[in-house]
C-alpha cells in the first residue's frame, strides 16, 4: 500500500469531480454533493481540457463526466 492510499472508514469523505458542458448540470449536481455529509466536491470543468489537470491534481475517488462531451 503506498503512502497516498486512502483508506475507506466509517467518517471518510469521498471527493467527486465533475465535467459537464452544462453549467446547470454541474450546479446542480455540486448542489446535491454539498447536502451530503460524506461527499467533498474536488473540482469541476465544463470540458476534459480543461478537467486533465485539475483530475491529475485532485485525484478524486469519483470523477461524474457526460459521456456526450464535445
Amino acid at each position: 500500500m503506498t503512502t497516498d492510499s486512502k483508506l475507506l472508514t466509517a467518517e471518510a469523505l469521498v471527493s467527486v469531480f465533475l465535467v459537464d458542458d452544462h453549467r446547470s448540470v454541474i450546479d446542480a449536481i455540486a448542489l446535491a454533493i454539498g447536502l451530503h455529509p460524506r461527499l467533498q466536491l474536488a473540482g469541476m470543468a465544463t470540458s476534459i481540457e480543461e478537467a486533465m489537470d485539475s483530475i491529475l491534481e485532485t485525484r478524486p475517488d469519483v470523477l461524474i463526466m457526460d459521456i456526450g462531451l464535445p
